[in-house]
């Protein structure tokens, strides 16, 4: 193998090793140690990867500000990642900025339509504005890609039940306890349509 090669192999690895540490890290809720390795690696390679998962752990440690600084840097950076689009997302409806946030969903669902966390969040901030409709949009088109995602078919039933659509949302009721037995809102609130329906 050629010096040249061989440098950029063993460079990439240890990349790759500083970021499986990182992850492991914050599964064991070793935030502090995990904040290390990202700021050690990124003064050490320049990879803005590391700016990225330094975001990940500030949105564990809840600093949010920070965090959707980070995401904008790595953004900066990569700007072709839709995981990056949406925890920059996660960290701006944080800080109460859900406008920015579905912007940030939406360039994370153009990168990548079938990304089903940002599709949920997209739904969901659609609905704290008040913007039915989108939102609906949102949960059906997330349920276009997995039938089975069981917090949109809960959610798009709520939307509506809201609107007096029983019939959609004793459909989607009935397919989500179907799924979940255990699901004991989507029970409840299947009783209710029902009643609205004059079938109890």
């Amino acid at each position: 193998m050629k010096e040249g090669l061989s440098k950029t192999f063993v460079y990439t690895m240890t990349i790759e090793n500083q970021r499986q540490e990182v992850i492991d890290r914050i599964a064991q809720g070793k935030l502090d140690d995990a904040e290390d390795i990202c700021r050690e690696g990124f003064e050490e390679t320049e990879n803005p990867e590391f700016l990225y998962l330094l975001a990940v752990v500030k949105t564990e440690q809840k600093q949010f500000q920070e965090a959707a600084e980070y995401f904008a840097l790595a953004i900066a950076a990569l700007p072709d990642r839709a995981d990056l689009a949406y925890g920059h997302g996660v960290a701006l409806q944080a800080l109460g900025d859900t406008k920015t946030a579905i912007e940030q969903w939406q360039r994370a669902l153009a990168l990548d339509p079938e990304h089903q966390d940002a599709g949920f969040n997209l739904g969901k901030g659609h609905n704290d504005l008040g913007r039915e409709d989108d939102a609906c949009k949102a949960y059906e088109t997330l349920l276009a890609i997995n039938p089975g995602h069981q917090p949109a078919l809960y959610n798009l039933a709520n939307l509506h039940f809201r609107n007096d659509e029983y019939d959609r949302a004793g459909d989607l009721l009935e397919r989500l306890v179907g799924q979940n037995p255990n699901h004991l809102e989507g029970w409840i609130n299947l009783g209710l349509t029902l009643k609205a329906l004059g079938k109890l």
